[in-house]
């Protein structure tokens, strides 16, 4: 459990840059 814990933080990092990522391409696309 404590693995997971530490590892959250890494996760949250990922979802940021998918989520930058997003917002690159739909402002690329231009919606």
């Amino acid at each position: 459990m404590k693995g997971l814990i530490s590892e959250l933080p890494t996760a949250t990092q990922l979802v940021e840059e998918c989520h930058k990522l997003l917002s690159a391409i739909v402002s690329l696309l231009g919606f």
